[in-house]
């Protein structure tokens, strides 16, 4: 690798004069005598390919391209591919709780300090972030999960889990994660679940480049994967809140179903349509579901009052005004139990205070 001497300006001046002379001369012959007499040089001229591959390179004027090894990925960089579909979020770098950690009537964050006060870089391995309560230092080090998909590391017993995705296209994931507080992806805020108990589902938008995900840990291990979602808006499976059918009994019978809204604009006009045993209503909801959020739907169930023991499977779909069009998100399959009154029943009701179920 060719070192380059940096020299004052008027003497990098007079090389490059020397520099550009010396071309002309080859070029033009009288000038290049001059030059050379200049110099003390008696050798003959260089032909043009020699002044251009080893003088111009030379001169400060014209420096020598310089060859540089890249540097290597960073532990906390996933890669996700145009074509992928899923993407586990199984390394990064993790980082300890900074002062005090604990319940607290004004609670503290240093990162949320620096990013709200937009003086966040992002981390890298080795760098100390600060000292905790005790004066020990914290310092950003690599993690990686194990077999099970779990990133177990006692830094994230309240510290900090940085995760950078590298998307080959701009593209909307679904962020299925478990074990933490509150997540912020690209700096936009996501809400946590941070017993581990099960995968919150939060529609995300990746720009193509790096994405970075800063997750504030609770427990000690976290969990997470990206993945497409299957439709602009679709019902998930997580959190459910269903009655059962006591026989005899007439309904509504109220359902909590979560909603994904994986798209970019906001859902109103929303209606729900069911069907079992060959039958299908609808029924229209008020309110509307925001651009890339999951929301649960309080829907009445007008089913007639069953007559048997067993299980009666309904089809869900939900219809909704996206902007200027239409959507409709794809069968969602119900199973709801018929039992007898005296028999174990779980019982639904609307709440008069958030109308939730």
């Amino acid at each position: 690798m060719r070192r380059v001497v940096r020299r004052p300006a008027v003497l990098a001046f007079t090389f490059c004069a020397i520099g550009a002379a010396a071309a002309i001369a080859v070029a033009g012959g009288s000038a290049g005598s001059a030059i050379d007499s200049a110099k003390g040089l008696s050798k003959a001229p260089p032909s043009p390919a020699a002044v251009l591959e080893n003088d111009l390179g030379g001169f400060p004027c014209f420096p020598a391209p310089v060859r540089q090894d890249p540097e290597p990925a960073s532990p906390a960089t996933l890669e996700l591919p145009a074509a992928a579909n899923e993407l586990p979020l199984t390394r990064g770098l993790a980082a300890g709780p900074i002062g005090s950690f604990g319940r607290s009537a004004v609670p503290t964050d240093f990162w949320l300090w620096r990013m709200a006060a937009g003086e966040m870089a992002p981390p890298r391995e080795g760098v100390s972030v600060g000292a905790d309560d005790r004066g020990r230092s914290r310092t950003w080090a690599p993690v990686a999960a194990g077999e099970d998909g779990w990133i177990q590391d006692r830094a994230l017993a309240g510290g900090w889990l940085f995760v950078v995705v590298n998307s080959a296209k701009p593209r909307t994931m679904i962020l299925e994660a478990a074990g933490y507080y509150v997540a912020w992806v690209n700096k936009e805020p996501r809400g946590g679940e941070k017993y581990g108990a099960d995968w919150v589902r939060h529609p995300v938008r990746l720009a193509k480049g790096s994405n970075l995900f800063l997750f504030k840990g609770e427990r000690g291990r976290f969990r997470g994967r990206l993945v497409e979602p299957p439709a602009p808006v679709f019902f998930t499976d997580a959190d459910l809140t269903l009655p059962d059918l006591v026989l005899g009994e007439p309904g509504p019978f109220w359902a909590g179903l979560r909603l994904v809204n994986a798209s970019g604009d906001r859902l109103e006009r929303i209606e729900v349509l069911y069907g079992w045993a060959g039958r299908e209503k609808r029924v229209a909801l008020e309110g509307s579901v925001a651009p890339l959020l999951t929301q649960k739907l309080a829907v009445p169930l007008e089913i007639d009052p069953p007559s048997a023991e067993g299980v009666i499977r309904l089809e869900v779909r939900l219809r909704a005004r996206s902007g200027r069009r239409r959507v409709e998100s794809p069968p969602f399959p119900v199973e709801l139990k018929a039992v007898p009154p005296s028999s174990h029943h779980v019982r639904t009701f609307l709440s008069a205070i958030d109308r939730s179920v």
